[in-house]
């Protein structure tokens, strides 16, 4: 009964989850194609870990033109959270 609700709820986790990442694969799509000015305009007011999750998933160009139009401050707590990201990645 125990080892059936785990599993239960180990699928449900699951679902979530990659219902989650459709999301997200869906609002980088939007971002990349949008003009980098108008999407940095809308990530400034976004909070750090999402921009960077959505800029990582980018292609780079994309993702480098909408980082330079984002404010200085706003670009370097970016490039700081992408960096732990790839370090954290090549690491597993």
């Amino acid at each position: 009964e125990l080892k059936k609700l785990q599993e239960q709820l180990e699928q449900q986790r699951k679902e979530a989850q990659d219902q989650g990442a459709a999301k997200l694969a869906g609002l980088v799509k939007m971002f990349e194609t949008m003009k980098p000015k108008e999407a940095a305009a809308i990530m400034a007011d976004q909070e750090t870990p999402l921009v960077a999750q959505l800029l990582g998933q980018m292609k780079d160009a994309k993702a480098a033109a909408i980082l330079a139009a984002l404010p200085p401050e706003k670009a370097r707590g970016i490039t700081a959270r992408l960096a732990q990201t790839r370090t954290a990645r090549t690491a597993s």
